[in-house]
């Protein structure tokens, strides 16, 4: 594991470094800083001192403002406006961030920034929000906000900035049209924020672990962890765990909707009472996914969504659902083991009484929905509260595929169940082997011809609003 100690312990022993001008005239209050800004030209560095500074200040095009080191050199803003603004081509690093309100760092117009080894500390406001770049790439950085279980709920939906500190990153419009290009975060923590950690709109988003000491983690956010609209996120690595729900609206701790692209390798989901991966109207592909300990489903997708969960994912002691696919087009789920998913109320279920855990849960419940192709290959499920798999509503032109799929329980849990369908071959689950008490349990099922209740589409949420 990373030593998130390193990086304060380096910073204080790098007071001096990389300067030739005496600690003693490194700018160290408003108004010198603020000199050195606007003397400063394209391609040079701004050197700060081992100090705190208050006040707001633009960073011209091209410049870096450099300090001493996280813990060292601080910046506190007034709340007024960013305590950093950036104009295109300016970096930050070394330095830490306190945010009373408006912006950590603003980072604005066609061009590429780099922000690394920062610690930005938000009161309300936003940490960094980023907008029109080719580039912004943030690495080794700590950001942190006001949010924790014990205050949730003491605050309205969604929060609003001048309460409290609604977004980690922000970003809108970050796409480069090259592979290196887009936002692009690496050894960053997020945690603390009202709404979301990191959200992005039509913007494109690589993160995945770098050489630093910290770790990639998205963590005790209120809401969302990563919200993606439009556009895509790549993530390797990562770990998004303990989001929290708000006031009548579940946490969703990666979600993607509008139509956005979000891939996930190796990355881990966590301990939340909300949902885990959410699609709506979205594609989702993950590789290595672990999902553990969630109140509401793992992974679900709605809303003509594409969803692959792939080899070695494993999806355990959650609620609702394993893998949910209301009305998607496609689900394919390969190499995958779901076990434990515990009864809770059907999301958007009618009534309301009925309650459903459910390792699979495909159905379609709009006439408009497009007929769906399900795969499960090599997929092993195990314990789940009500069912194994239901499959529901399969009209002439669905296509069902089914290779190597084992179900197991005990007592009155389901194996594998076809429901509501026009056209499906009677020997649909000739692979399914059904092991416990699920092979007694699926014939009775059979001879009673009930029907399991069906999840609806849920709201998904709005996108944030645009950046100033």
């Amino acid at each position: 594991m990373k030593n998130p100690y390193i990086v304060v312990g380096l910073a204080c022993f790098a007071i001096a470094c990389g300067d030739d001008e005496p600690a003693s005239r490194l700018p160290c209050d408003a108004p010198s800083f603020s000199s050195a800004l606007a003397a400063a030209g394209a391609g040079t560095e701004v050197t700060l001192g081992a100090c705190e500074i208050a006040g707001v200040f633009e960073v011209p095009a091209g410049v870096t403002v450099v300090g001493q080191g996280v813990g060292v050199t601080e910046l506190r803003g007034d709340g007024t406006a960013p305590v950093l603004d950036l104009a295109p081509g300016a970096g930050v690093r070394g330095v830490s961030i306190h945010v009373p309100g408006s912006f950590g760092i603003r980072a604005r117009g066609v061009g590429a920034f780099d922000v690394r080894d920062v610690a930005i500390d938000v009161e309300r406001g936003i940490a960094i929000g980023v907008r029109d770049a080719s580039v912004f790439a943030l690495s080794s950085a700590r950001i942190t906000g006001p949010i924790t279980s014990a205050n949730a709920r003491d605050i309205g939906s969604p929060g609003a900035p001048s309460e409290t500190g609604t977004y980690g990153v922000l970003a809108y419009d970050v796409m480069g049209l090259g592979a290196s290009e887009g936002l692009r975060l690496s050894d960053v923590e997020v945690r603390g924020f009202a709404t979301a950690g990191v959200a992005i709109v039509r913007s494109t988003l690589h993160w995945a672990p770098g050489e630093g000491p910290l770790e990639d983690v998205i963590e005790g956010n209120r809401g969302h962890g990563l919200m993606v609209f439009g556009g895509s996120a790549s993530l390797t690595d990562v770990r998004a765990c303990g989001t929290l729900s708000a006031p009548g609206l579940p946490g969703l701790t990666l979600t993607a909707a509008e139509g956005a692209v979000l891939e996930t390798t190796r990355t881990t989901v966590c301990d939340g009472d909300g949902f885990g991966v959410f699609h709506d109207a979205a594609t989702g592909s993950h590789t290595g996914l672990e999902v553990r300990g969630l109140g509401q489903a793992a992974v679900w997708a709605q809303a003509r969504a594409t969803l692959t969960v792939g080899e070695g994912s494993v999806l355990e002691g959650s609620g609702v659902a394993g893998v949910a696919a209301i009305d998607v087009e496609n689900v394919a789920i390969t190499g995958t083991r779901i076990s434990e998913i515990h009864e809770g109320p059907i999301p958007n279920g009618g009534a309301g009484a009925e309650r459903m855990g459910d390792g699979v849960h495909v159905a379609r419940t709009a006439l408009s929905a497009p007929p769906v192709s399900v795969t499960l290959d090599d997929v092993e499920l195990v314990g789940n509260e009500r069912i194994g798999a239901l499959l529901d509503g399969f009209e002439e032109r669905a296509t069902l595929s089914l290779r190597a799929v084992s179900v197991s329980g005990t007592g009155t849990q389901l194996g594998a169940v076809a429901q509501r369908v026009v056209e499906l071959p009677v020997d649909w689950d000739a692979d399914v082997a059904r092991e416990g008490a699920t092979l007694a349990n699926d014939e009775a099922f059979a001879e009673l011809r009930r029907v399991l209740e069906v999840s609806g589409i849920i709201m998904p949420p709005a996108a944030p609003p645009m950046l100033e």
